[in-house]
């Protein structure tokens, strides 16, 4: 029987809006999200693209660790660069290129460095369309220059998989950024939901202008503030659909790897591992902003609560720091505790997979659930389906 569709929520436009970003994150909420799939919908509509492809960490196994139910390779097309693992690419049987079980697969442009277990990092070219695992840099700096890379050597987009709880690539500047979540992130619909809609909420938190921040920062720090910030630069959202290109900030490390707190006009630095330090010691009693570096975990904040030492306003670097429970993420609120990034990813989209081993939910229900949440659009990959965002702000709020 065939599903019910309100088709006036339901839109086919969506792989054009992705062009505005030359690079683009793809991320799962959780395992199973569906995240590779949505990697390769999008990887096949720039498939004619100077397109360049790598992951951070691996990516594309055969069968899911978990439930061995099978899993979807990576697709790339013929021209398209891949930056990845020697170890997945076949063998050497000509100078500078690659062959697989179909033949000639991949043309060798460079090499470095060495994965500890799959081989040196190449960069190649695809001879013609394949499917493949990925087992890209893990660190973001290495990362980082591997895509400068790609696109030296003529990559006009960067598509980057990202791997799982690893989400220290939402904050690569300018890139867009499009979440996948599903029936597997949950036992009910409502649980999927809620824990979606926290997210959710995390990427529409309010960013910290650098005026905020410039004031009072420690010597050291404010140079390296005026020299990566420029005085002024234009911000927007858009809550009806994808958002504009990067909003300017305060750039993640402005304290080095640090954390910081603010008391009257100056900061000062903080030591690592917060959550084992006497934290009655190190802060003091009612100061305005802790800045952090690390994760906002349970630990953490249980510890800054114990010791009475919760600020008026934590600052993060991005929303992938936050790795609260929801009901300690509640209480935060319930305290008017202020939460603040230093910029705001670009969110795209959310993908939906109805997939769980026990209790699937169709993505209709997903998105007529989920839509008064998402101030992006909802999309079935596999079905081609997109609904537009339902969440209102309030005022000038955005959550």
């Amino acid at each position: 029987m065939k599903e019910d569709i309100d088709t006036s929520d339901i839109g086919f436009a969506w792989p054009g809006s992705l062009r505005k970003f030359r690079r683009l994150v793809f991320a799962g909420l959780v395992k199973n999200a569906g995240k590779t799939t949505a990697f390769n919908a999008v990887n096949r509509y720039f498939a004619r693209d100077a397109l360049g492809i790598t992951s951070f960490g691996f990516d594309g196994e055969d069968r899911d660790a978990l439930y061995d139910a099978p899993k979807p390779p990576v697709r790339a097309y013929s021209g398209q660069l891949l930056l990845t693992a020697a170890g997945f690419l076949g063998e050497r049987r000509e100078p500078g290129v690659l062959s697989g079980e179909s033949g000639r697969a991949f043309e060798i442009i460079e090499s470095w460095g060495d994965h500890p277990q799959y081989g040196p990092w190449l960069i190649v070219r695809c001879l013609r369309d394949v499917s493949l695992r990925l087992a890209g840099p893990s660190s973001l700096p290495e990362l980082t220059r591997g895509m400068k890379r790609l696109e030296a050597l003529g990559a006009g987009r960067i598509h980057l998989d990202g791997a799982l709880g690893r989400l220290t690539h939402l904050s690569l500047g300018s890139a867009g950024v499009i979440l996948s979540t599903g029936a597997a992130l949950g036992n009910s619909l409502r649980e999927v939901v809620e824990r979606t809609r926290l997210v959710l909420e995390y990427f529409r938190l309010p960013v910290t202008g650098e005026s905020g921040l410039r004031s009072g920062v420690s010597r050291g720090a404010e140079s390296r503030v005026n020299l990566l910030l420029p005085e002024s630069q234009p911000r927007s959202l858009g809550l009806g659909g994808v958002q504009d290109a990067a909003e300017p900030a305060l750039p993640a490390g402005v304290f080095g790897s640090s954390s910081a707190y603010q008391e009257g006009d100056r900061w000062h630095n903080l030591p690592g591992f917060l959550w084992a330090r006497d934290l009655r010691a190190l802060l003091p009693q009612d100061y305005e902003q802790l800045y952090l570096a690390g994760a906002l975990t349970d630990r953490l904040y249980l510890e800054l609560r114990k010791a009475r030492r919760l600020p008026r306003t934590l600052l993060l670097d991005h929303p992938g720091q936050i790795l609260l429970s929801a009901p300690l993420w509640h209480g935060l609120k319930a305290r008017s505790i202020s939460v603040r990034l230093s910029r705001r990813p670009n969110l795209v989209c959310l993908t939906l997979s109805p997939w769980h081993p026990r209790t699937p939910i169709a993505t209709t229900e997903l998105a007529a659930a989920l839509r008064p949440h998402s101030h992006v659009p909802l999309v079935d990959v596999a079905r081609e389906l997109i609904w537009r965002p339902g969440f209102e702000p309030q005022g000038n709020r955005l959550i």
